[in-house]
C-alpha cells in the first residue's frame, strides 16, 4: 500500500505545539523540570519519591497582599494529564459508558468536593479508573446516577425501574461489585484495602443519590472499619511502597471518611450511635502557628469538629462519666478551638476581601463550621452537670439570637457568591459538608421563630443533598419540631382555639424540642422521635413521626 506522505527529504521538521508554561508548581518540581501535581502543603511527586518539597512561590505578577496558596480552592484545577484521559477512552465498551464517565469527569468531580479542591474526586479516582476495573464500573454507575439526579426535581432519585439510565447505572454497579470481589478474592495488601475503601465511598454516594440512607450509612461504616483496622496500620508500616501501588492516597481517604463520619454522626439516633463504633480521634496540628491555605483551615476545623461530636456523643453512654477524663478531653478541644479561631482571624485579616467568589464562599463556610462548634461548646457548658468545667459558668456574652443571625448571613452570602449557583428547581449534590447541617441547627435551635422559619424556607426552597444530609427532609423535620412546640404551648396556655403571634412568641425552654432521633426503618423510610430536654434526660418516649421519601 502506497503512502500519501511525501518523502522524508520534503517534510518539515515537527514542532511541539505551544502551550503556556505553568508557573504554579512547587520549587523542587520546577528545578527537576517535571509536571508538579500541586498537592498542598507538599506535593505528592516529591514526597512519594522521598524528596523534600520546597513549597510554592507566589506569582510575581499579583499586586494583592493575599497569596494564591492561601486562596487555593476548588477553582485551582486538579487536571488529569491529557494522555491518561485519551488512554481511558479505549476502556469503555459502549457509548453509554463513555458518556456517563465524561459526565462524572466534567461535572460530578467538582460538585462532589464542595467548595474546596478535592484530589480524591478530581484526580485520584479518575486515575484509578484506568487500572481498576471495579472502580471503573463504580465511577460509571455513579456518573449515570448523578446525571439522572441533576436533571430531576427532587433531593433523591425515584425508584423507577422503567428509567433506562437508572437501569444502566444499576447494571454497572453490579459489575463493579463482581469485579472488585474477583480482583480482591483473598487479597489483603495495602493497595487492595485502598480499592475496597474507595469502593465504599463510591457506593455510599450512590446510595445517597438514591435516598437509601440506611445503605449509605452501612457503606460509610464499612469504609471506616477498614480505615481503623489495626492490621492495616501494621501492613502500612511494614512496607514503604504501599502508597505508590495505588492512585488513591491514604491521606485523601482519611480526609473523605472524616467528612463522611461527621455527616453520619449528625443524623443518627442515640441507639444507632451506640452501635456505630469508636468515637473519632482525628489528629490535630499541634505546633502549627498559622494556616497555610483555606483548605488547611478546613482540614483543621473538620478534624476538630469530628472530635467534638464524638466527645459529646460519647458522654451519652458514660454512666457515670469519668469527670477528670471529661475535663482533660474538653480542655484539649477548647484549646484547639481557641487556637483555630486565632489562626482563622489572622488569615481573614491577611485575605481581607477576596475578589474570587469561590474564595468568599470558602471563608463563609469556615465561619459556619466555626460557629456550629462554638454553639455546641457553649451549649455543653450550660449543662448543670458540667458546671465543674467552668467555675464562672457559661459566658454571658454569648448571644444566641445574634449568633444564629450571623450564621444565616453567612449562608445567604454563600448562596449569593456561589459560582455554581443552581438553576431554579434543579437539585444539587455534594459529598462534603455544606449548608444543610448549619441550616438545620438554626431551624431547630434558633431562639427566634422568624429566624427558624427563614432557615426552614431555605432548606425547602431548593432540592439540596450533601451526602447523607437531605436538605428537603431536614426542612420537613425542623418544621414538624416547631409545630409540636407551638401545639404544646397552646395546650399549656389553654389557648387551642386562639391565634398566637408566631413572629413574636417565645417558646419556653421546657417545651423546646432538644433531641431529634432518626431511626431508619427501611430503604426510604424512617421513624423520627422528637423529645424535650426533660424527656431526654429521663429517657422518656417522645412524639414519633413516620417519614417516607
Amino acid at each position: 500500500m502506497e503512502s500519501s506522505v511525501p518523502a522524508a527529504c520534503g517534510r518539515k521538521r515537527r514542532q511541539r505545539a505551544w502551550r503556556p508554561k505553568s508557573r504554579t508548581g512547587c520549587t523542587t518540581c520546577k528545578i527537576r523540570r517535571i509536571k508538579c501535581d500541586e498537592t498542598r502543603p507538599s506535593c505528592d511527586k516529591c514526597t512519594s519519591t522521598g524528596r523534600k518539597c520546597d513549597g510554592y512561590t507566589t506569582s510575581p505578577a499579583t499586586h494583592s497582599d493575599t497569596s494564591t496558596t492561601e486562596l487555593s480552592t476548588r477553582d485551582a484545577p486538579i487536571h488529569q494529564p491529557l494522555h491518561e484521559f485519551l488512554a481511558l477512552q479505549f476502556l469503555f465498551e459502549s457509548k453509554d459508558e463513555r458518556e456517563s464517565f465524561d459526565f462524572f469527569r466534567t461535572k460530578a468531580t467538582t460538585e462532589f468536593g464542595g467548595f474546596f479542591a478535592s484530589p480524591f474526586w478530581q484526580r485520584e479516582v479518575l486515575q484509578a479508573v484506568g487500572s481498576q476495573a471495579g472502580l471503573r464500573y463504580g465511577v460509571i454507575a455513579l456518573g449515570a446516577m448523578h446525571r439522572r439526579y441533576s436533571s430531576g426535581t427532587s433531593s433523591s432519585l425515584p425508584d423507577d425501574a422503567s428509567d433506562k439510565l437508572l437501569r444502566f447505572a444499576l447494571v454497572q454497579s453490579n459489575r463493579a461489585i463482581r469485579e472488585t470481589l474477583n480482583q480482591l478474592n483473598g487479597a489483603k495488601s495495602q493497595a487492595d484495602m485502598i480499592t475496597l475503601m474507595t469502593s465504599c465511598v463510591l457506593f455510599a454516594n450512590m446510595a445517597c443519590l438514591q435516598g437509601h440512607q440506611k445503605d449509605a450509612l452501612k457503606h460509610v461504616r464499612s469504609g471506616l472499619n477498614l480505615l481503623q483496622d489495626p492490621e492495616r496500620e501494621i501492613r502500612q508500616k511494614s512496607t514503604t511502597s504501599a502508597s505508590k501501588d495505588h492512585p488513591v492516597s491514604m491521606k485523601s481517604l482519611e480526609d473523605v471518611f472524616r467528612n463522611l463520619e461527621i455527616q453520619a454522626r449528625g443524623i443518627m439516633s442515640s441507639a444507632d450511635l451506640e452501635s456505630w463504633g469508636p468515637k473519632p480521634t482525628n489528629p490535630i496540628d499541634v505546633g502549627v502557628e498559622s494556616f497555610s491555605s483555606l483548605d488547611h483551615a478546613r482540614q483543621y476545623f473538620e478534624a476538630l469538629y469530628g472530635n467534638l461530636l464524638g466527645f459529646l456523643q460519647d458522654l451519652e453512654f458514660q454512666s457515670p462519666p469519668d469527670l477528670e477524663r471529661v475535663r482533660a478531653q474538653f480542655q484539649d478541644i477548647q484549646n484547639h478551638f481557641k487556637a483555630g479561631n486565632r489562626m482563622l482571624a489572622d488569615m481573614s485579616r491577611r485575605i481581607k476581601t477576596p475578589t474570587d467568589p469561590l474564595a468568599r464562599c470558602c471563608i463563609n463556610f469556615l465561619g459556619l463550621l466555626r460557629s456550629e462548634m462554638e454553639y455546641f461548646i457553649h451549649h455543653f457548658l450550660c449543662r448543670p452537670s458540667m458546671s465543674f468545667l467552668n467555675a464562672t459558668g457559661p459566658s454571658s456574652a454569648f448571644d444566641e439570637g445574634r449568633h444564629f443571625s450571623l450564621m444565616m448571613d453567612m449562608v445567604f452570602q454563600i448562596i449569593e457568591y456561589s459560582p455554581s449557583k443552581p438553576k431554579v428547581g434543579l437539585p444539587t449534590f455534594s459529598s462534603n459538608l455544606g449548608l444543610v447541617p448549619p441550616l438545620f441547627l438554626v431551624a431547630k435551635r434558633g431562639p427566634d421563630l422568624r429566624l427558624r422559619k427563614k432557615a426552614i424556607d431555605v432548606l425547602l426552597a431548593h432540592p439540596r443533598r450533601e451526602s447523607v444530609w437531605d436538605g428537603t427532609q431536614a426542612g420537613l423535620i425542623a418544621r414538624e419540631a416547631m409545630t409540636i412546640e407551638l401545639a404544646n404551648m397552646r395546650k399549656e396556655l389553654k389557648e387551642q382555639n386562639s391565634d398566637l403571634d408566631e413572629d413574636t412568641v417565645s417558646i419556653p425552654d421546657h417545651l423546646k424540642i432538644s433531641s431529634i432521633g432518626i431511626h431508619y426503618t427501611g430503604t426510604r423510610s424512617a421513624k423520627v422521635e422528637f423529645r424535650t430536654e426533660t424527656m431526654f434526660m429521663k429517657n422518656e418516649l417522645g412524639w414519633a413521626r413516620n417519614m417516607t421519601w
